[in-house]
């Protein structure tokens, strides 16, 4: 019954987000020349809907650099973007199914408190709104006639926007979620955030083969995919290809039991997944071809991960007996790595580069006539 209730309730807010947009449509369309009025009315209620993304997760962005979060990767609509010590990177690139229009994804300090900072951070986005509403909402009194009426669209779209976000929704982790979840927690050593703590060490700089054991044993209870990651990076590190090639084919293993809808929404994580698959068997069997399997690293992803497709080109232009390009390779790996804000990046980049530089000599001198 309860269950049942939730659904009600959460269906009579997803209502209330259109039956908000409706009436900003028709609010925008009082301040707008008859002339194709419905759809410059739509034009403008959208793009209000466009400003009020970017306030709410503006919200979020600036209260987790403020609460000393570190800040990895944002979007807002069809723009992504993510952090780097030079600034950051910007693309146009459309949400896969399933992903909010909208998020910020930061990494807590592993020597600070993590839940305070991650109230404050979640409850800034519907916060901005409210005061964005407060404000458009004075500004439309005092505003004559019909100008006034796009300015009380945005309020309506920014009041609406607090009440869908704050309602909790477990299924899409959304802000009322996570406020519920953080407040009700106590001990932010309990296993579910051992996921977060490994994480906020590997950022601060600490490699996945000197992460603390006893955290890994805990993921693996909670999240066995990502304990699994950390080993197969683990094996990489220590030069243990054989222990390395068998996590990589347990996550690809993992990755086939999904259907495939299910798999769309873990496509990025997939692919770098098979390319560090690809490169550990290549350096393994001293064999390119894994290199070049088709769409193994596509550009969207590379994008994302700058540092894996250099190696990996580094990589089969040793095995390919192509020094300059192995060296080229490598240089430029480190240098998206170095720039990257996971401090750990640049530390394993620099370990695995000393393996591809071996393959590279054998390589070359191979090819030297006796």
């Amino acid at each position: 019954m309860l269950v049942l209730a939730r659904r009600l309730l959460r269906g009579l807010f997803v209502a209330l987000r259109y039956a908000a947009y409706l009436v900003a449509i028709v609010l925008c369309a009082e301040a707008l020349p008859p002339e194709g009025r419905p759809f410059t009315a739509m034009g403008l209620a959208t793009l209000l809907v466009g400003v009020n993304l970017v306030v709410h997760e503006s919200g979020h962005f600036l209260a987790a650099r403020r609460m000393g979060l570190r800040v990895m990767q944002w979007r807002l609509g069809p723009f992504e973007f993510i952090a780097r010590h030079s600034g950051f990177r910007a693309r146009w690139h459309r949400a896969v199914k399933g992903t909010p229009a909208g998020f910020v994804h930061a990494v807590p300090s592993p020597q600070a408190p993590m839940r305070r900072a991650y109230l404050v951070t979640v409850a800034a986005g519907p916060l901005a709104d409210l005061a964005a509403a407060a404000v458009a909402g004075m500004a439309g009194l005092l505003l004559p006639g019909t100008a006034a009426a796009p300015v009380f669209a945005f309020a309506l779209i920014s009041l609406s926007s607090v009440l869908i976000n704050l309602f909790p929704s477990p299924r899409e982790s959304n802000d009322g979620a996570l406020l519920l979840f953080w407040w009700r927690l106590r001990d932010e050593h309990v296993p579910v955030l051992a996921g977060v703590r490994l994480m906020a060490l590997s950022v601060d700089g600490t490699t996945a083969d000197r992460l603390p054991a006893d955290e890994l044993r805990t993921l693996e209870t909670t999240e066995p995919w990502s304990a699994a990651w950390y080993r197969a990076k683990a094996a990489q590190l220590r030069g243990d290809w054989t222990a390395a090639r068998q996590e990589w084919q347990w996550l690809v293993d993992w990755f086939d039991r999904f259907t495939p809808e299910q798999r769309r929404g873990l496509r990025d994580f997939r692919h770098q997944v098979l390319a560090e698959q690809a490169f550990t068997t290549a350096l393994a069997t001293r064999d390119p071809a894994p290199l070049r399997a088709p769409y193994l690293l596509p550009a969207d992803v590379a994008w994302r991960l700058p540092s894996l497709q250099a190696r990996c080109a580094a990589l089969q232009a040793a095995l390919d007996g192509d020094a300059p390009a192995c060296a080229r390779g490598l240089d430029l790996a480190q240098r998206h790595a170095e720039d990257d804000v996971d401090r750990a990046l640049a530390s394993a980049e620099t370990r695995l580069a000393i393996a591809v530089r071996d393959v590279a000599r054998v390589a070359g001198a191979a090819a030297v006539p006796a």
